[in-house]
């Protein structure tokens, strides 16, 4: 009843159709498999280099993620309803101090009252930045930062030794896979280590700054306002009468507190601290960073109010 496979041949024999037929499906099952593997190729590719590509597209929009210790512990949102000073009080402690200090001096015009309280007001900016500054300084975090950007370089200085000891020379015909996978894996920890570097000198920039610093930030606003108020006053009656102005600004804004015995001696007192700044190159230096660090801060936050959530 049955036939053997030789039999079945003969009765049903293939036509030259049939033998096209097998042999385009058998190329086309081939040419699937070669493109699954090609595709499988592909997508491991696309995985490795899916970092390397995503650093790219970073750098070329300016949009790598920063290692700034300043953008964190050097920021300050000043609030200005809740500064030390209010207008209606700063224009009698202001009128108090020209009477009594100068019973002849002539009356301040609303100009000049308003530029003197406005100045006050961002004095007591700077003053409150900068506390808030040292604050972020001596905070847990901030350690905790300073702990872990040392230990971070460290690391990556003993993956540079080690690979420094343990590379082998690289046979000829790997020179383009080195040249593509070790050659951006240096320049990507060298990059590292750079911006680690960088943000430790930083870190420790913000070390130096100290809760006594307070004193002298003050002299510093009293020597940077001095140019202002003289330039506010040259031509107004008062252009001789800076040094008074200077204190009775200090006094009003409450910059300087006031002597035990009143006022007298305050100009003599606010002249001797500008001037201890004006003298010295370096205190003059230290004044414009420490201003200037200041500025930055609170302009930060101000142009970018989310930066802080």
């Amino acid at each position: 009843m049955g036939r053997d496979q030789d039999g079945a041949d003969e009765d049903f024999p293939l036509t030259a159709e049939d033998e096209d037929s097998f042999q385009e499906q058998e190329s086309a099952e081939e040419q699937n498999a070669e493109d699954a593997m090609d595709t499988k190729e592909d997508e491991e590719d696309d995985y490795h280099l899916y970092r390397l590509e995503r650093l790219l597209r970073l750098d070329e929009s300016n949009k790598l993620p920063p290692l700034n210790p300043q953008y964190v512990f050097e920021k300050a949102l000043i609030d200005r309803s809740v500064l030390p000073i209010e207008k209606k009080e700063f224009n009698a402690r202001l009128k108090y101090f020209l009477e009594n200090e100068d019973p002849h001096i002539p009356r301040l015009s609303s100009e000049l009252n308003n530029f003197l309280f406005n100045r006050s007001v961002d004095a007591h900016r700077y003053i409150t930045a900068w506390d808030i500054m040292v604050k972020n300084r001596k905070s847990p975090e901030f350690d905790r930062t300073c702990k872990y950007l040392r230990q971070e370089l460290n690391r990556y200085l003993k993956i540079r030794s080690l690979l420094a000891k343990k590379r082998p020379t690289t046979p000829s015909w790997l020179s383009s896979w080195t040249q593509c996978w070790v050659g951006a894996f240096d320049e990507i920890r060298e990059e590292i280590e750079s911006q680690l570097r960088n943000a430790i000198y930083i870190a420790d920039n913000i070390c130096q700054k100290r809760p006594s610093a307070r004193f002298e930030m003050n002299s510093y606003i009293l020597w940077y306002e001095k140019n202002k108020i003289r330039g506010q006053i040259a031509s107004t009656p008062f252009a001789r009468k800076l040094e008074v102005i200077l204190a009775a600004f200090a006094y009003a804004a409450k910059l300087v507190p006031e002597p035990p015995n009143g006022i007298a001696g305050y100009v003599a007192l606010i002249k001797q601290r500008v001037s201890r700044v004006a003298r010295s190159e370096g205190k003059r230096t230290e004044a414009q960073l420490s201003l200037l660090r200041t500025m930055l801060a609170m302009q930060y936050e101000e142009s970018d109010p989310e930066a802080s959530s």
